[in-house]
């Protein structure tokens, strides 16, 4: 059993998977149009040895840059895709006392 479905929420589990998939779709379409994949590769090499060598402040750096990496690189596909473009921010309204 997935995590999300240890919620037993059918609905939560529904959009947790529809997220996914978009998440899933972009990873690997930034690895293939960015060339990111070779950076990638290098990358979870380096994650791996750290592991091995039980290195756990070097293993979580290693990781904590990855991710930032991954991110920024699907940051800027969505940005440039014309697929995303962020919502205006809503104004609160102030309420009487």
């Amino acid at each position: 059993m997935r995590r999300h479905q240890a919620t037993r929420n059918p609905v939560l589990a529904q959009s947790y998977e529809a997220v996914q998939q978009k998440i899933w779709r972009y990873r690997f379409t930034i690895n293939e149009l960015s060339g990111r994949l070779a950076a990638s590769y290098a990358e979870h090499e380096g994650i791996m040895v750290a592991l091995r060598a039980r290195a756990r402040l070097d293993l979580a750096e290693r990781l904590e840059e990855h991710n930032r990496l991954t991110g920024e690189a699907m940051a800027q596909a969505l940005a440039t895709s014309g697929r995303f473009t962020p919502a205006p921010k809503k104004r609160r309204r102030s309420r009487p006392a």
